[in-house]
């Protein structure tokens, strides 16, 4: 009824309810770009595609670019597009044998398309190089393949080994939370998800609007645990 009277408000100010129309949808847009997110991971995933679009054009000139392979391998993760995402990194990496992001986000295009220990061999060898990478977000990664698998010990040690590394992620702490919680160890898990929201609350405006929905999902798992 609200939306209906903001409607018609704005239509006899503007004279034009089309102009009403955009700018109802302007206000709602800017409302949840700011406090909820969806439209920013829907402007994301936009420019994810544009930017996986150039490169695969880039590589139709040019197929010898290992840099152009191995940042579509990267982006094609991302999207998890692990399928499409394999034979890029895999000819990166026989290219740049050195970077260990490369042999890292090959290891998780082979985890979830079904090559696990090759997979996990390679996310072993980049970590052995680079403990730190990336802030610790193969762990991340990997501990978050391990929980879908339903190997919740495991997954329980990767995460934790993220939180060694980077205390002060939102999802890190609920995946390890829910981790807990599938493993039956209620305890533990409840004391994750309270320290995932209190980071979420000393987290900087920006990091906020992050992590957001990750805060919303530990508090839906603190009232079901």
């Amino acid at each position: 009824m609200r939306n209906l009277f903001l409607f018609f408000l704005i239509t006899l100010l503007t004279g034009s309810p089309v102009i009403a129309l955009l700018v109802i949808l302007v206000f709602y847009l800017a409302v949840d770009y700011q406090f909820i997110g969806l439209s920013r991971r829907l402007f994301g995933r936009f420019r994810r595609a544009a930017a996986i679009r150039a490169l695969l054009r880039d590589l139709d000139i040019n197929p010898h670019d290992a840099a152009a392979r191995r940042d579509l391998g990267r982006l094609l993760v991302e999207a998890r597009r692990f399928h499409e995402a394999a034979p890029h990194l895999q000819m990166a990496m026989e290219r740049m044998p050195e970077s260990d992001e490369t042999i890292c986000d090959l290891g998780l295009a082979y985890l979830w398309t079904g090559r696990v220990p090759e997979g996990e061999d390679l996310i072993r060898l980049a970590l052995e190089r680079s403990p730190k990478l990336r802030y610790g977000e193969p762990s991340l990664r990997w501990g978050e393949f391990l929980l879908h698998q339903g190997q919740v010990g495991q997954a329980a040690e990767r995460l934790e080994r993220f939180r060694s590394i980077f205390s002060s992620s939102v999802e890190g702490h609920y995946l390890l939370g829910l981790a807990y919680q599938r493993a039956g160890e209620r305890d533990k898990a409840v004391t994750v998800y309270r320290v995932a929201l209190e980071m979420f609350k000393r987290s900087p405006g920006y990091k906020r609007r992050e992590e957001r929905l990750w805060a919303w999902k530990t508090r839906f798992r603190l009232l079901t645990v």
